[in-house]
């Protein structure tokens, strides 16, 4: 009798070992969702160019300190664009996460300043990093109300465009194919 023995987690590559263990968290629908959202709007031709010029790492590393702990997140050339983590601050387990968006773009598409495009979403955080706006986002009701509402998704889908035009994803070695499945409708 021929049986097909299925592999150990231990002889699993890492990236492997680490989506079985997301798999088990109870948010992890909630992760595969945002990725779905997340890919689909912001990375251009998602499917050709997974992985070459955008990754996704599962659980990567972290400061054991910080009560949030990353889950996934998406990179593209040498910089995260996106993540969603899980924040155990409070003894509480709610995600968070965060995108980040081409300034210029963002400005043109909310046609106002950064300080009242910020003072407009009093639930979110959003940081001016030169170039580039961080829109820190939680799962309270109010937060993903105003970040649902914020225009974010053209000026992070022209920061992905600029960044892929620059080559390679710089973590395209720890890509985890199996948490990028979801990031396609089908």
């Amino acid at each position: 009798m021929n049986t097909r023995v299925t592999p150990t987690t231990a002889a699993l590559p890492l990236r492997e070992t680490k989506y079985r263990e997301l798999e088990r968290y109870p948010e992890f629908a909630s992760v595969t969702a945002w990725l779905r959202d997340v890919v689909s709007s912001i990375v251009p031709n998602a499917r050709m160019s997974e992985c070459e010029y955008w990754s996704v790492v599962c659980l990567p590393p972290s400061d054991p300190a910080d009560p949030r702990q990353p889950l996934v997140v998406l990179h593209v050339g040498d910089l995260e664009v996106a993540g969603v983590y899980l924040d155990l601050s409070g003894g509480d387990r709610r995600l968070g996460g965060y995108v980040r968006l081409s300034r210029a773009e963002f400005d043109r598409t909310t046609g106002t300043t950064f300080e009242q495009a910020a003072g407009a979403v009093p639930a979110l955080t959003l940081v001016d990093e030169g170039p580039v706006v961080s829109v820190l986002w939680s799962d309270e009701p109010a937060a993903r109300s105003q970040f649902d509402a914020l225009p974010w998704r053209a000026p992070a889908r022209m920061l992905v465009t600029e960044l892929m035009r620059g080559g390679r994803s710089s973590r395209a070695d720890e890509h985890c194919r199996q948490i990028a499945r979801f990031a396609f409708e089908d």
